[in-house]
């Protein structure tokens, strides 16, 4: 009795031993599987072509993918909104601008030239008094225009504000008379002149030119009368002179218009002024008849003298160089 039982419980224990194996296999058999072997895999196989009766392998067809997502658009980036400039900070930046400017200027480098100016051309308009009456018959009565040009060059410096310089120059004048002989006829009095001089500037200023000057020549002058019966020849009369004047030069200081490498140094702009008086010979025209062989020639008539001596006054606009 007491045996039986004994077989019974070992038998029970075995039962139950097989059983705990059996659950612990099946527990171990899915980390079994998920642990990564490290032989190398085998290829998968190739496709099967039929050999004899029954269908081909035929391989998987690959899975369609589905198109990429376009990408998100990108944030832009906010536009920097404008700030003041400090007062500070303008001042650096004006500050560096005139170093910059500094230091491009000295990198050329300045050459200064000769600032004497040595010649003077200008272009003058001179008022002459007549104070002969005969000149109260012309349309300009005792005041005769004259217009001229003139050259000087400098010959000596005296002294630092003392200068000799030479005078060249040429002027024309113009004048009319209505009714010179009588109702409907007129005369046409004109005169080219050429004269020389010696002066003495004084550059008081940089912009200041006193000077005196000494100068003559001679006129050549021409009269033609017009309206009468008769035709008469051209008068002509030469009167020669002396002057003395004293005015004053206004131009604009030297090396006002120089340049970078030194040239125009010494050109000068400048207006001169001068009054004075002239000495001159009278002159003396008479009036002859043109030739005609049929009738006997008409004696010259004189038309009387003019004198010519009286003061003027002088305008230029003078280049210096």
């Amino acid at each position: 009795m007491r045996l039986p039982r004994i077989c019974a419980g070992l038998l029970l224990n075995l039962a139950l031993v097989s059983s705990t194996a059996a659950e612990d296999t099946v527990a171990a058999a899915p980390a079994a599987a998920a642990r990564p072997s490290t032989e190398p895999e085998a290829a998968p196989p190739a496709p099967v072509t039929a050999v004899g009766p029954g269908p081909a392998y035929q391989p998987e067809a690959p899975t369609p993918q589905s198109p990429p997502a376009p990408p998100e658009p990108q944030a832009q980036p906010q536009p920097r909104r404008f700030q003041r400039w400090t007062p500070e900070e303008i001042a650096r930046v004006r500050a560096a601008l005139a170093r910059q400017r500094k230091e491009m200027m000295t990198e050329v480098p300045r050459t200064p030239g000769d600032a004497r100016a040595h010649f003077t051309l200008g272009v003058e308009i001179s008022g002459v008094a007549r104070p002969d009456v005969g000149f109260d018959r012309f349309d300009l009565g005792r005041l005769s225009p004259r217009f001229g040009l003139f050259a000087a060059y400098d010959l000596v410096k005296i002294q630092e504000p003392l200068t000799l310089f030479v005078e060249l120059g040429a002027g024309f004048e113009h004048d009319e008379a209505n009714g010179l002989l009588g109702l409907g006829t007129s005369g046409e009095l004109s005169s080219q002149t050429l004269h020389a001089g010696l002066g003495l500037r004084w550059d008081a200023l940089s912009w200041l030119s006193p000077q005196v000057r000494a100068w003559g020549g001679a006129s050549l002058f021409q009269l033609d009368v017009s309206g009468t019966n008769e035709a008469f020849d051209s008068g002509y009369a030469t009167s020669v002179f002396g002057a003395l004047g004293v005015g004053f030069l206004v131009h604009t200081p030297p090396r006002t218009f120089e340049s970078q490498s030194g040239s125009l140094a010494s050109l000068q702009l400048g207006l001169l002024v001068e009054a004075g008086y002239a000495l001159r010979s009278d002159i003396d025209f008479r009036l002859r008849t043109q030739p005609d062989p049929r009738r006997i020639e008409v004696i010259d008539a004189s038309l009387g003298s003019l004198s010519l001596s009286g003061g003027y006054i002088r305008f230029a606009a003078v280049v210096r160089f």
